[in-house]
Formats: structure tokens, C-alpha cells, sequence
């Protein structure tokens, strides 16, 4: 299945259309991940809107200090970054473009610098996956840990 996306324009279009019609400061765009276009275009925008929304996004576990930034003046308060795997073998075997590093790197400081609370959702195992590999991300997770959302 091709990635797609809605244009950025449509996005901050509907959120503003659905938000004044269901009265609502609290969105969650989930089953999908944050195209990375967005970044610029619709946390921008957003962000210049000053409207108090809640907002929560589905991102790639690559994401960067800067972009977390970028989400946080959006009003995005909490992201749930794809960690599906802690293995650098399946990583490349699904074509995700990170590596087991920058995954775990995702989880650590980054969220502390900008205080958005994060959860994470994985792939339990692929059909090309070792018993080995498994073994391996298994033994990794207690090392895996996540920030708890900061007051204020």
C-alpha cells in the first residue's frame, strides 16, 4: 500500500472545521503516521492559529529534537513514535529507514526537552524474523524507557 496523505492546507482546514462544529480542544489523528511535511506546513500553521487544542500524532521514531519542538508550539501533547522493532536486521527487513539507535534514542531526552508525554506501539514479530532476532528485542525492552509527561 502507497503512503498518502491528505495536503497540509486540508489538514488544518478540517481540524479547524471539525473543532468548531463538535466544540471540541482535544484531537487524536490516530491509525496513521504524522507525514513528515507536516512539520512545516500544518504545525506551522497551527501554531500560528493560537487556537488551545490538545493534539496527538502517530510520528516516526526518528523524529528529531527540533521537530519535536516544532510539534510541541503546534500544540501537540502527546505522540506515540512507531518502535517496531529494537533489532537494526528487521528494521531493514521491514524498510523503516532507522535504526535500532535512533529508535531507542526516540524514547530518552528528547521528550524531556520539549514535556510531551509519549507512548509507543510494536511489531511483536514478522513472518522473515528469527527466533534469535525475537530473542534479542525481547531482551532489550527493560531497557526502553519513557519520560513521564512533566507538570506545568
Amino acid at each position: 500500500m502507497a503512503f498518502r496523505s491528505k495536503s497540509p492546507r486540508r489538514v488544518v482546514q478540517e481540524l479547524g472545521a471539525l473543532t468548531s462544529r463538535y466544540r471540541v480542544l482535544r484531537v487524536e489523528a490516530v491509525d496513521n503516521i504524522m507525514d513528515m511535511r507536516y512539520l512545516t506546513s500544518v504545525c506551522t500553521a497551527l501554531r500560528d492559529s493560537h487556537w488551545d487544542l490538545k493534539l496527538f500524532f502517530e510520528v516516526k521514531a526518528n523524529v528529531s529534537r527540533a521537530q519535536l519542538r516544532a510539534l510541541k508550539e503546534a500544540g501537540v501533547t502527546c505522540i506515540q513514535p512507531g518502535l517496531e522493532s529494537l533489532s537494526n536486521h528487521v528494521l531493514s527487513l521491514m524498510r523503516k529507514g532507522t535504526t535500532m539507535l535512533t529508535t531507542s534514542g526516540c524514547s530518552g531526552g528528547a521528550f524531556i526537552t520539549v514535556s510531551t508525554s509519549c507512548g509507543t506501539s510494536s511489531v511483536a514479530s514478522l513472518a522473515s524474523e528469527t527466533k534469535t532476532m525475537r530473542s534479542r528485542s525481547r531482551l532489550s525492552l527493560p531497557s526502553v524507557t519513557y519520560p513521564r509527561q512533566q507538570a506545568g
